[in-house]
């Protein structure tokens, strides 16, 4: 929740709001240039904290730990 808030890339609805949900579904589907904004948004979040090499090294620890 705090990278969607923090990156502006998506959305945060409470689990079990259906009403939220659906409201929020409606008013997207009215709003591409949002839509557009969010992904780009998740794009450059991916992009700036969590590289190929980050995942890797989170692999190689818990490959080393299992060994």
């Amino acid at each position: 929740m705090l990278l969607v808030e923090q990156y502006a890339c998506g959305l945060v609805i409470e689990p079990g709001n259906a009403d939220a949900l659906a409201n929020t579904l409606m008013r997207l589907s009215t709003d591409p240039v949002r839509i557009a904004a969010m992904g780009k948004n998740a794009r450059a979040m991916l992009e700036a904290r969590f590289t190929r090499w980050e995942a890797f090294g989170r692999w190689q620890h818990v490959l080393d730990q299992v060994m």
